[in-house]
């Protein structure tokens, strides 16, 4: 076996380790579905979490300037004893009455307000007994995509047990200029000749280095950069 029939069968391997991997980060669809309503429903708690915490900001902010505007009236009763004329007396009685219209509103506002808080929290509150159940189910889902992904992590160990080894067999300098075609081409560093043209990029290879790599020479596709190997004579 020479240096490139040793370069081709650690590509062999490293793409095997890449399946691997990805089957390693894929969620099975019954794992991805229950996933999603579990995303779903922590994301719906949160965004009613806040929005509870911003209405009892606003509810604050109304009982504030209720208990000022109550404040204001009592001000605008108490000089209604002290007027001595009918134009005081008018001033002072429409003061009383915006001042009662205002905290009419206020306390309306406060009644919506506080609706708004129980309708929310009864929201939250129903969201969180759900969620509870559908933590379990989520738990149950994902104790059973990792118990199956067992087999898959020992295949992987061994498969990078075995590109370490095959890689030891192969030149420094031939392993570097691999491994530096692998970083720049998606973990692809040698390409399978199809004729006489690269199999990853389709660019015609000239007859001449057709022969080169027939004879176990390392010659690159000029189209894709990588590393062309051939299994049989073109």
């Amino acid at each position: 076996m020479n240096v490139l029939d040793k370069l081709w069968n650690l590509q062999k391997i490293l793409t095997e380790v890449t399946e691997l991997e990805r089957r390693l980060s894929v969620k099975p669809d019954h794992y991805a579905e229950v996933d999603g309503r579990y995303a779903d429903a922590r994301a719906e708690m949160e965004r009613l979490q806040a929005a509870l915490e911003q209405l009892g900001r606003e509810r604050r902010k109304i009982d504030g300037d209720l208990q000022m505007e109550q404040e204001a009236l009592k001000k605008y009763e108490g000089q209604m004893k002290m007027v001595k004329n009918q134009q005081q007396y008018s001033a002072a009685w429409k003061e009383i009455d915006v001042a009662r219209k205002r905290k009419k509103d206020l306390e309306d506002a406060e009644l919506a307000k506080m609706a708004e808080i129980e309708a929310a929290q009864s929201a939250l509150d129903a969201l969180m007994q759900s969620h509870a159940e559908l933590k379990e189910e989520w738990d149950m889902a994902h104790e059973e995509w990792q118990a199956s992904l067992s087999d898959v992590r020992a295949e992987l160990d061994r498969a990078m047990q075995r590109a370490r080894e095959a890689e030891k067999d192969i030149p420094p300098g031939s392993l570097r200029q691999f491994q530096r075609i692998c970083e720049q081409r998606q973990g692809v560093g040698i390409s399978l000749l199809e004729g006489e043209s690269c199999s990853a990029c389709r660019f015609k290879v000239r007859t001449q280095a057709v022969l080169q790599v027939l004879r176990g020479d390392i010659i690159t596709c000029e189209g894709c950069r990588r590393i062309v190997y051939a299994t049989k004579p073109c």
